[in-house]
C-alpha cells in the first residue's frame, strides 16, 4: 500500500487535479469501472487496472451548501501492486438496518458509540470514565460529533456507506458476514487513530429530551444540511441528498429543533430525529428560538409546553440554562415633563430640542411605566394624557403631536404589551388597530387567552391571530 500510495501521491500533477469537482453521475461511472478500492482517511481511491497499466480515481468528499461534492483528481501509471481491495468483495446490502445497530470501541478509559440518528447523521459520542457520588465509575457523554453520510456506488450494485468528518472521511463497508467500519478519531497525544468496532445486536433508539436536546444542541444551523423548496406553491423539506425528507407538502414549514408543517391551518410536528409526534386535536404551535428546545402547543383548548420527545412525565426538566452574566453598556438617559404656562414639554438630557404639547384638555400627564413626570431609562417611553373627560390617550415622546391612542377607557402596561379599553372591549396597541374583547390576559409565552362579547374563548397569538375553542 505505502508504494501504491507513494506513486499515487506523487503523480498527482495534470489531468483532473485535486479541487476539481464533477457531478455524481459522472463519478458513479468513473467508480463502476473499478475493480479495486482504497478507503483512506484522507480520501476515498478507486483503482481500475488494464495491461499493468493503473488508472486511480481519488474522491474527497465534503458538504458544501447543502450538497455532498467531491474534489476528485484522476491518474494513470504503470506498475505493480498488492496492497488493493477487491471491489468483489464488497456485497450488496440493506443500509436501513443499522438504523437498528449500534457499535462501540473502547480506547483505554475512552468508550465511543456510533450509531444512526435519523435520515441524514450518524452520530459518533465519546465518553469517558468518571465517579458517581457513590464513588462508582460510570461513563459519562463528553464529547458528540454529528456526521453527514453519502453512499459510495460500485460495480455490481454495491455500495460503501461513507461518514464525512471535518477533517477525514470514515467508511462502512459490507462484506459477507459482517460490516467492516474504518471510522477515525482524535485521540489525545495520538493524533487521528483508527478505531476497533464491536457491533452491538438489537439496538432500538430511544431518545428521551435530555438526550434529543444534547444531540439537537449539535444541530442549531439546520439549514447547513435541509432546505425547503417550493413546486407548486407548496413546501416540501429536502436534505443535503435531494431527498424528501418528510414525504409530505405543506403551505408553509418552520425548521428549528421542532420541525412544524402546516396545511390547511392544521399543523404536524416533528422532532430532529423526523418523527412525527402525536399530538391530537392540534390547534396552533410555536417555536421560540430563545426557547428552542420546548414548543408551545396549543391542544383540546388548553395552552402546553412539550419537549423534545412529546413525553412529559419525564423527570427530566427541560429548560435552557441561564448564560453566564455578562456586563453590557447600555446609555441611560433622563427623561422629564415639565409643566409650563400653556403647555407640557418635554426634555431629553441628550437633546437640545424641545417638544411640547398644549395643556388644553388635559387634567395631568405622565409616563406609562411609572406613572410619574420623570424617568431614568435605557429606551424611549410612551406618555399617558389623563383628559378632562375621564377618557386617556397616548404619546410617544419622539413625535408627541399627535395621539397613537386617543381617547380610550384604560391603558395599562400587560407584561411587554401595552393593554387598552375603549366602548368596554379591550385589545393590544401594536397588534389591534381597535378593540374586540370582552376579556383579555396577559401573554403565556406566544399567547394570551380572550374571551369575545359573545361569549366565546379562545387564544390570541402575537401576530394576532385567534384560534377559537373548539367545541
Amino acid at each position: 500500500m505505502k508504494k501504491l500510495l507513494c506513486i499515487f501521491f506523487c503523480l498527482l500533477s495534470s489531468h483532473m487535479t485535486i479541487g476539481q469537482t464533477i457531478s455524481e453521475e459522472a463519478r458513479v461511472l468513473k467508480r463502476k469501472k473499478a475493480a479495486h478500492y482504497i478507503p483512506l482517511k484522507e480520501r476515498f481511491i478507486s483503482v481500475h487496472t488494464r495491461q499493468n497499466t493503473y488508472t486511480v480515481f481519488s474522491e474527497k468528499f465534503k458538504l458544501y451548501r447543502r450538497k455532498i461534492i467531491a474534489d476528485i483528481s484522476l491518474r494513470q501509471f504503470s506498475g505493480k501492486t498488492n496492497n488493493l481491495q477487491n471491489v468483489a468483495d464488497i456485497v450488496p446490502y440493506d443500509f436501513d438496518k443499522l438504523q437498528h445497530k449500534k457499535f462501540v470501541a473502547y480506547i483505554g478509559n475512552h468508550k465511543y458509540e456510533l450509531y444512526q440518528f435519523n435520515k441524514e447523521f450518524f452520530i459518533l459520542e465519546e465518553f469517558h470514565t468518571e465517579i458517581n457520588d457513590l464513588g462508582k465509575k460510570e461513563w459519562k457523554s463528553h464529547k458528540l460529533d454529528v456526521l453527514p453520510f453519502t453512499f459510495i456506488n460500485l460495480k455490481g450494485k454495491r455500495k460503501i456507506l461513507t461518514l464525512i468528518n471535518q477533517t477525514h472521511q470514515n467508511y462502512i463497508i459490507p462484506k459477507k458476514d459482517t460490516l467492516v467500519l474504518k471510522v477515525w478519531t482524535r485521540y489525545q497525544g495520538l493524533g487521528i487513530v483508527l478505531l476497533d468496532f464491536i457491533q452491538t445486536q438489537s439496538y432500538t433508539p430511544i431518545y428521551d429530551s435530555k438526550k434529543l436536546r444534547y444531540i439537537s444542541s449539535h444541530l442549531f444551523q439546520l439549514d447547513k444540511y435541509y432546505h425547503i423548496i417550493t413546486k407548486k406553491k407548496k413546501k416540501y423539506l429536502y436534505n443535503y441528498r435531494d431527498e424528501n425528507v418528510l414525504h409530505k407538502s405543506y403551505d408553509s414549514i418552520i425548521l428549528g429543533s421542532f420541525i412544524i408543517g402546516i396545511k390547511n391551518e392544521k399543523y404536524d410536528v416533528y422532532n430532529q430525529t423526523l418523527k412525527k409526534l402525536k399530538l391530537p386535536n392540534l390547534q396552533a404551535a410555536y417555536h421560540n428560538n430563545n426557547n428552542r428546545y420546548n414548543l408551545q402547543i396549543i391542544q383540546h383548548n388548553k395552552l402546553k409546553c412539550i419537549p423534545l420527545s412529546n413525553d412529559t412525565t419525564e423527570v427530566y426538566t427541560l429548560s435552557n440554562h441561564t448564560p453566564p452574566y455578562m456586563p453590557q453598556l447600555t446609555l441611560e438617559m433622563m427623561l422629564k415633563i415639565e409643566e409650563r404656562a400653556d403647555t407640557f414639554a418635554f426634555i431629553h438630557e441628550f437633546s437640545l430640542d424641545t417638544l411640547s404639547i398644549s395643556k388644553s384638555g388635559i387634567k395631568d400627564i405622565y409616563f406609562l411605566e411609572n406613572e410619574k413626570k420623570e424617568i431614568i431609562t435605557n429606551h424611549y417611553s410612551y406618555i399617558i394624557a389623563a383628559l378632562n373627560n375621564g377618557k386617556y390617550s397616548m404619546l410617544d415622546i419622539r413625535n408627541p403631536t399627535s395621539y397613537i391612542l386617543n381617547a380610550v377607557d384604560e391603558i395599562k402596561r400587560v407584561g411587554n404589551y401595552i393593554c387598552y379599553k375603549k366602548d368596554n372591549v379591550y385589545g393590544y396597541y401594536g397588534i389591534h388597530q381597535n378593540g374586540r374583547f370582552k376579556k383579555l390576559d396577559a401573554f403565556q409565552g406566544f399567547f394570551a387567552r380572550f374571551e369575545l362579547p359573545n361569549g366565546q374563548k379562545g387564544w390570541l397569538n402575537k401576530n394576532g391571530k385567534e384560534y377559537v375553542d373548539i367545541h
